[in-house]
């Protein structure tokens, strides 16, 4: 199971690098940290920060899948990558998947700089929160934080993760 979360988190990433408009809408202001400038942002092991601010080479789109009963919230600035996977289709919190789990609620992340320094989440070690989820046209906006695996197999512990974007056209 952890290996489909993986490919699953790369496949949802480079989502991001194709196909997709940009968005240049403010941003979620729930954050201290995110002063309306930035799609996506995160504490990395206390002390660095990943951030996708808002501008021309940045883009942020969130979706709904129907079929899935999923959305998803991609986001890049050419250099970094975002991706936010939510089964559940709503507001609320949603745990990292867990092997075995049969919630038919729960979330999955990856983020990095590119695609060898990409970080997936950890199965059981974190969460996401869907604090508004908008008609398409308007926000998806969240938070997240949890522990963090590198494909080099480094752990990571995010905090203070922040994300927001506008919502596509639904997918079925």
């Amino acid at each position: 199971m952890k290996n489909v979360v993986c490919v699953l988190c790369v496949v949802f990433s480079a989502l991001s690098f194709v196909g997709c408009s940009k968005d240049e809408a403010p941003t979620n202001s729930n954050n201290n940290n995110n002063t309306n400038t930035t799609h996506a942002s995160a504490t990395i092991d206390g002390s660095s920060t990943f951030s996708i601010p808002i501008g021309a080479s940045s883009m942020a789109r969130g979706y709904y899948i129907k079929s899935e009963n999923a959305v998803t919230c991609v986001f890049s600035d050419g250099a970094k990558s975002l991706s936010v996977n939510v089964f559940g289709g709503t507001t609320g919190s949603f745990p990292f998947l867990e092997d075995g789990n049969t919630e038919k609620r729960w979330a999955q992340i990856s983020l990095g700089n590119s695609l060898s320094d990409m970080s997936a989440s950890i199965a059981g070690e974190g969460s996401v929160t869907i604090t508004k989820f908008g008609a398409v046209g308007e926000k998806i906006e969240g938070t997240f934080s949890g522990k963090f695996m590198t494909f080099k197999g480094e752990m990571k512990v995010v905090t203070n993760g922040t994300f927001s974007a506008i919502r596509a056209e639904d997918i079925d």
